[in-house]
């Protein structure tokens, strides 16, 4: 609790300052003071920043703050810290180049960069708190041996991060079994993950917003050591089910923030409460399995409307009965009783584990684009829309060959088609031209007869298939000419 008391004024702290400090108004001069004993030089240019010296670039720096014109910085020999706020803002900073003097980069000084990599220099003992959020195209992060501090939420909302590592050396955080993904070792905490993530057997706790805004992440397996998962750790990821391990004793508040994916979740056994919010913002939730050590579930402000939310609860109809459904108060928000109990809930009991057995609803395929099946469950009833069709394409043909007032063509075929058509003109045009049909996906090839000797053609092939009762066609492949014999 006293931790979370202090991440939270920690980050009060650091958003006031950032509200407090007007937007830049004036182009970056050409040169400058950024610290006691720190100087910068600008090449409006070329959006090339040098900062020279010695010492700290301060805190809050104005020169710097949401200043789009800076692409590249260079901070030469003997700057010791990066200030809190210092580059903030800077969208179109792309490119940082950093000094082995550093030993310090303090809060937010990076956030909402452009940043595609970072190469924190071997000096550097202190990360601070959102350092790098919302940097939303840096790819890689390498931590090296020496950094004893890392703040929280420092690599949140980096959403194509695909690579984390830590030096082997780092005697207070590791990456062990190449999980791409930082962990502390004291409390076996994970602070930092990213797409490409696996969590560890060994870590017991995920930290708060570990995983936020890890777009490519759309499955984690959870090993049995964790026991608690903090606020926002899997928010805003590609997540579509997860299961909770028995081991897991809490999971607080917004955990798993608009997951708009997320549509299955068992949670753990050994749970006594669902927390405020966890499911906030999951737009396509449709089974949650609440298991008999749950006696206190919250507001869980899930999407009302037409979206129905399956409750599995794994105990009788009786002891269901047992189970409070609490409001919530806080210092500005009152919710109301358990929004779950409406008509948009169905409530179960004595859930099993199964395997889906997907039946397949309907298809919204065409020959433009791939097509996506409504699958439904037949076991449970939930229905999953991401399962792809098939991709119905124009065909391609592959050889054509001349015969006597005759041609035969050749194209690749597709099973996801009811036939073919083939159509032929002596006009590049095809303003006058002759169609054959011909019916069945297994047909590639067709000789055409009855033509004229020694006559150029024009042939095309295209598609059909018949879609909710209409036949509709793919757009002509391109056309190949053959003169007859």
């Amino acid at each position: 609790m006293k931790k979370t008391l202090s991440l939270i004024l920690s980050l009060i702290m650091i958003i006031t300052a950032i509200m407090a400090l007007p937007f830049s108004a004036q182009a970056l001069e050409t040169s400058g003071k950024c610290g006691t004993n720190a100087t910068y030089k600008f090449n409006k240019s070329t959006g090339v920043l040098v900062i020279s010296g010695k010492g700290e670039i301060e805190d809050n720096c104005p020169e710097f703050q949401n200043e789009q014109s800076i692409k590249s910085v260079t901070v030469e020999s003997g700057i010791t810290a990066i200030g809190l706020l210092a580059f903030n803002n800077c969208e179109n900073l792309t490119s940082v180049k950093l000094p082995a003097s550093l030993k310090t980069i303090d809060n937010a000084s990076f956030r909402c960069t452009g940043l595609t990599k970072i190469s924190i220099p071997s000096g550097v003992t202190t990360i601070g708190a959102i350092a790098f959020e919302n940097c939303e195209k840096l790819t890689s992060v390498v931590i090296p041996a020496n950094v004893t501090s890392i703040g929280d939420e420092a690599f949140s909302g980096c959403c194509k991060l695909t690579s984390i590592k830590v030096n082997a050396k780092n005697t207070v955080y590791d990456s062990r079994n190449n999980c791409n993904a930082i962990i502390n070792k004291k409390d076996a905490r994970l602070i930092a993950g990213c797409q490409n993530s696996t969590i560890p057997s060994g870590v017991k706790i995920i930290g708060s917003c570990a995983f936020y805004g890890s777009k490519g992440l759309s499955k984690i397996t959870i090993p049995n050591t964790v026991v608690k998962i903090e606020t926002y750790a899997f928010g805003a990821t590609d997540l579509k089910s997860v299961t909770i391990p028995d081991s897991v004793k809490t999971i607080d508040e917004y955990v798993f923030f608009n997951c708009k994916q997320l549509y299955y979740a068992k949670l753990s056994g050994s749970m006594t409460e669902l927390a405020n919010r966890v499911f906030n913002g999951c737009y396509g939730l449709q089974n949650v399995v609440i298991p008999v050590s749950i006696r206190k579930i919250y507001e869980q402000g899930c999407p009302s409307g037409k979206q129905i939310i399956n409750l599995w609860y794994g105990c009788t109809k009786a002891n269901y009965k047992k189970i409070s459904l609490k409001s919530y108060e806080g210092d500005s928000h009152k919710f109301k009783e358990n929004s779950w109990k409406g008509k948009n809930v169905i409530n179960h009991f004595a859930y099993k584990s199964h395997k889906h057995k997907w039946v397949t609803t309907s298809t919204t395929a065409t020959f433009k684009k791939s097509g996506k099946k409504n699958v439904k469950c037949s076991v449970c009833g939930m229905v999953n829309k991401k399962i792809p069709g098939g991709k119905l394409v124009s065909p391609t043909i592959t050889k054509i060959t001349k015969g006597k007032k005759s041609f035969k063509v050749k194209w690749k075929k597709s099973a996801t088609v009811a036939g073919y058509q083939i159509q032929y003109s002596t006009t590049k045009s095809f303003k006058k031209k002759k169609t054959v049909t011909i019916k069945g996906a297994t047909k590639s090839t067709r000789t055409v007869k009855k033509l004229k000797a020694k006559k150029k053609y024009y042939v095309r092939v295209r598609a059909y298939k018949t879609i909710n009762k209409k036949r509709t066609y793919s757009k002509w492949s391109a056309a190949k000419a053959i003169k007859t014999k």
